[in-house]
């Protein structure tokens, strides 16, 4: 059995500046009917041939959001291996 995950996630300053520059990098497109615009805090690019998503994230501080992301991975490595419950 695979897994496959729907989206991968980027805090960042300025969400649609980063959206911007990753969409020629990745060859990916804004969501149909969804375009990404200036001052979004959240913007989502896709891959036309996969459908894997790109969610970019405006946060205030850039330190903080890494903090929680880090706990919230830890968590999952914990649950994954049975050691939490």
């Amino acid at each position: 059995m695979s897994s496959r995950l729907p989206e991968t996630s980027i805090n960042c300053r300025d969400a649609n500046a980063l959206t911007q520059w990753w969409k020629p990098v990745l060859g990916y497109t804004d969501m149909p009917g969804d375009p990404n615009e200036p001052g979004d805090e959240e913007c989502i690019i896709v891959a036309p041939s996969t459908g894997q998503r790109l969610l970019i994230i405006e946060v205030e501080d850039l330190q903080e959001a890494r903090a929680e992301s880090t706990s919230i991975a830890s968590t999952i490595e914990q649950l994954a291996a049975g050691q939490k419950r």
